[in-house]
This record gives C-alpha cells, structure tokens and sequence, in this order.
C-alpha cells in the first residue's frame, strides 16, 4: 500500500513538472498578418532603358536614397588602367604566365575546386 502511494506521489510531480514546462515554453500565437490577407508584391528597382541617359550618367551608381546618378566624365579624366581591365571571360591557366601572381592565385583556386569535387560526398 505505501508503495502505491509513493508512486501515485512521484506520478503527480511528474505531471506537474511537465504542465509547468509546457507554460514555460509555450509562447502566444503571433498577432499580424494571417492567411486570408493578401501578401504585397516586391518590386525591384525600375530599369533605365532610355539610351541618352545610359550614355551620360552612371546609371545605378548612387546608393543613397537621396540623390542623382553620377555624371560621366570625358575619357582624358579617367586613369589609363581603367580601360585595360579585363571585362571579359577570365584568363585560363595556360594563358598566363607563371612567374605571375594571378598565375599562382588560380593554380591554388583550381587546386580548391579540384579538392572539393573528389572529396564530394564523402564523409569523414
């Protein structure tokens, strides 16, 4: 008999352990927007498609919300490295010269790349 009682006992803090976790952890429902209201469309910024505009200003060089795109300057002003850039596809390995640093930076990137596809899958 005593033993059914201690068991009845340690059965009631149980249940009491587990409502008073379940009023810890329970948070309310969050209030706002529910399922019948219709959900706003983004939009993203609008295209500049006029051509006089594309040629005389940096379109879509400003960051600030308040403000002008910049207005491009003659091509004497600008540095001459700037128009050697390469704006084109990237130089492959064997095209450039290995006593050069970007030759080096892509032999370790393809090195990574190389890695990382025959280590795909694997688990340790």
């Amino acid at each position: 008999m005593n033993m059914i009682r201690k068991q009845c006992n340690t059965l009631e803090i149980v249940k009491l352990k587990h409502a008073y976790l379940n009023d810890l952890f329970s948070f309310p429902a969050a209030k706002g927007k529910g399922k019948g209201m219709a959900k706003e469309d983004l939009k993203g910024p609008e295209v500049c498609r006029d051509p006089l505009r594309l040629t005389s200003y940096a379109v879509g060089a400003n960051i600030l919300k308040q403000g002008e795109d910049p207005k491009l300057k003659p091509a004497e002003e600008y540095p001459e490295w700037l128009f050697q850039l390469n704006l084109g596809d990237v130089k492959r390995l064997h095209e450039l010269e290995p006593d050069s640093w970007d030759y080096w930076s892509r032999l370790r990137k393809e090195n990574i790349w190389r890695y990382n596809k025959l280590h795909k899958g694997k688990s340790f």
